[in-house]
């Protein structure tokens, strides 16, 4: 947490935590050149793999973060398939009858979602970001990481 913040008394948790991945965010983009876009992408490819530990491989998982707000949902989503295709990936894959019962508008193709319960990283102990290397970032695979702790080890 922030040096002389004190977690009882921030009324909003989730947009403090939404702020500092936005600090991290800038902090990476202007010191190794990378475009935002590019890292927040990277991000949610990083949450989304750690989050599929709680789940299980087999199932597709899709993180989106607010680029205005750095808060972020997590999704559990399922491709809908045609009733007479095979179901290759139980845990990733809808036929478009029982698809249609959740949702009348979705199509073969289309994904159904659901949100899901995140990863919480409101017990990290965090760095203020001007103090955060992103070269340690970086470093620890944050980017490319498929460790659920990943970004626990930001601190170390």
């Amino acid at each position: 947490m922030w040096a002389g913040a004190d977690p009882a008394k921030l009324s909003d948790w989730g947009s403090i935590m939404g702020k500092e991945i936005l600090l991290v965010v800038e902090s990476v983009s202007n010191e190794k050149g990378v475009p935002e876009a590019v890292i927040i992408d990277a991000l949610e490819v990083a949450l989304a793999t750690a989050t599929k530990k709680r789940y299980g491989d087999d199932v597709d998982l899709r993180v989106a973060i607010d680029q205005v707000t750095g808060e972020y949902e997590t999704f559990r989503r399922w491709r809908v398939i045609g009733d007479n295709d095979e179901m290759e990936f139980p845990a990733a894959l809808l036929h478009i009858t029982d698809a249609e019962e959740k949702d009348p508008t979705l199509q073969v193709g289309d994904y159904y979602e659901e949100p899901v319960s995140q990863l919480s990283l409101d017990g990290l102990q965090r760095k203020p970001p001007n103090r955060l290397s992103s070269r340690r970032f970086v470093k620890l695979n944050v980017l490319k990481s498929s460790r659920p702790t990943g970004l626990e080890s930001v601190n170390s």
